[in-house]
């Protein structure tokens, strides 16, 4: 029996990408990375495991003690010799709140506490020229993270929250509307929804957003990714999107190849990222399943044969999952549905060419995709 596993995080809708910026001069970033957690530029806190940071004792007066730790860090070296910071909370309990007292207290409870697991998180480096990377925030109940910062931070303890799934990216891949964002005065900023999809497609590369978009990414490692090759994905796509239609709407006949590779599917919104002439990766997104089809074909391994992936498909003798969202079991029947009624669509003959040509543009430009086909014991 064959086996499709989809492998790809599903997004729930609604839920943006966050971008955090690492304290002053970028002091945290290195930290994050070494310890897997992320944290507001607030030292000396002392937070409750398995609890809001509301809920700490005292924590205004803690805030307050924070600012002032960290305006005696920015101080240049020889100012910091000439004075210190205060400990102790009694004497921050005589003062009024400082400008955006409230704004770092919401701050470190949306970052701790509020925001929910499994969110994106995104931290600039200094630089275009060096790497910044993303994450995915761990549980807010799990044991936070203390660690020391570094250099004249170097006794402060910070507190964080572990993060998972670190993954780096070129500072000079990220989207220049991101990069505006990356210089407000904000310690946390959640992206809009334009802005979170394009830090998705950097993150994940196929990824889904529940109930929009879905998205498929082909990793191409070879010297040259020729215009050429982009056509055949190209087209090959807006083939099995116009069958889709097709039995959306009844329609049992297949659509002819040449009319679908001039179509446009403005309401499926079919679209193809890709950097031409060099190594990279191509990025097929729609808000059909289009996606989950071609990564089918393009997940076919070598050695096994064509012939019988395709009498299994016609057998209706395959198991359709997603091993990154097991919750969702909807998508992986609606894909079987598909590959089945592709099948029936096409006839075999037709499916087992198409499936020898993928395999040529495989062999020719190495590419390949996250989802994993594959025989298991029935």
């Amino acid at each position: 029996m064959l086996h499709f596993d989809l492998n790809i995080p599903v997004i729930p809708a609604g839920q943006n990408v966050y971008m955090l910026h690492p304290g002053k001069n970028y002091h945290l970033f290195d930290r994050f990375k070494e310890y897997s957690c992320v944290s507001a530029d607030l030292p000396g806190l002392d937070l409750l495991d398995g609890k809001s940071p509301a809920l700490s004792e005292r924590i205004d007066m803690q805030i307050r003690r924070a600012r002032a730790m960290r305006d005696w860090l920015a101080m240049n070296a020889h100012d910091r010799k000439k004075n210190t910071y205060e400990t102790d909370l009694d004497e921050f309990a005589k003062e009024d709140p400082r400008r955006f007292h409230n704004s770092y207290k919401e701050t470190l409870i949306d970052l701790l506490w509020t925001i929910p697991a499994g969110t994106p998180i995104f931290v600039p480096s200094t630089s275009m020229l060096k790497k910044g990377f993303f994450c995915e925030l761990g549980k807010a109940s799990a044991p936070r993270v203390t660690f020391n910062g570094e250099r004249s931070a170097k006794d402060f303890v910070y507190t964080g929250r572990p993060v998972v799934n670190i993954k780096q990216v070129d500072m000079r891949l990220v989207p220049p509307d991101v990069l505006e964002e990356k210089n407000r005065n904000s310690i946390l900023t959640e992206l809009d929804f334009e802005s979170s999809e394009k830090m998705l497609r950097l993150f994940y590369g196929s990824f889904a957003i529940q109930g929009d978009l879905i998205q498929t990414e082909i990793n191409i490692p070879s010297d040259v990714f020729r215009p050429a090759d982009a056509n055949i994905i190209n087209g090959f796509t807006n083939y099995l999107e116009e069958n889709l239609q097709r039995l959306e709407n009844g329609v049992i006949d297949p659509a002819d190849m040449l009319s679908s590779f001039f179509m446009a599917f403005d309401e499926a919104e079919l679209r193809i990222h890709a950097r031409l002439n060099s190594k990279g990766v191509v990025q097929v997104a729609a808000k059909t399943v289009a996606p989950y089809l071609l990564a089918f074909f393009l997940a076919i391994p070598e050695g096994l044969a064509t012939e019988e992936i395709v009498r299994e498909l016609a057998n209706n003798n395959f198991q359709v999952s997603n091993s990154k969202c097991e919750a969702d079991v909807e998508t992986p029947r609606l894909i079987k549905e598909r590959l089945f009624d592709i099948v029936s669509m096409f006839g075999e003959d037709q499916v087992i060419d198409i499936c020898n040509r993928i395999s040529e543009l495989k062999a020719r430009t190495g590419a390949s995709v996250k989802a994993v086909l594959d025989h298991v014991d029935n």
